[in-house]
């Protein structure tokens, strides 16, 4: 993304880069800690096509449409903002998922080791 920055309005660069700066430590992220099938298939998504297609096409116009203020930078700019969003949720989602996990854990171990009452306090 950062090479068509040349190419790319400041308005545009910077949506992109926004969402580059969520997007880029996720698989790291989600390598180390893991996440679900479907948020790995959305990240690859997002990644290859969502942002990669538009991007392509909005390359491919003139540069009278690529310039701030065009039809065409503002319609790209609006498909930025939902991407922006997506990318939020779904970073939420993935580092919200294993603090979730930790909690499940916790709870597993604090029913398997703390002392039951029904055996009068003792293991």
């Amino acid at each position: 993304m950062r090479l068509a920055g040349r190419d790319l309005p400041t308005s545009i660069s910077s949506q992109l880069r926004q969402i580059e700066d969520i997007l880029e430590p996720l698989p790291k992220y989600m390598s180390e800690h893991g996440a679900s099938t479907e948020q790995q298939v959305l990240l690859e998504a997002i990644i290859g096509d969502y942002i990669a297609t538009p991007l392509k096409k909005y390359l491919a116009a003139s540069e009278q449409d690529r310039l701030e203020g065009s039809s065409a930078t503002a319609l790209f700019s609006e498909q930025l903002v939902l991407l922006f969003s997506t990318a939020q949720d779904l970073n939420l989602q993935i580092r919200s998922g294993a603090i979730t996990e930790l909690a499940t854990y916790a709870r597993f171990l604090n029913d398997k080791f703390e002392p039951s009452m029904l055996s009068g306090g003792s293991l």
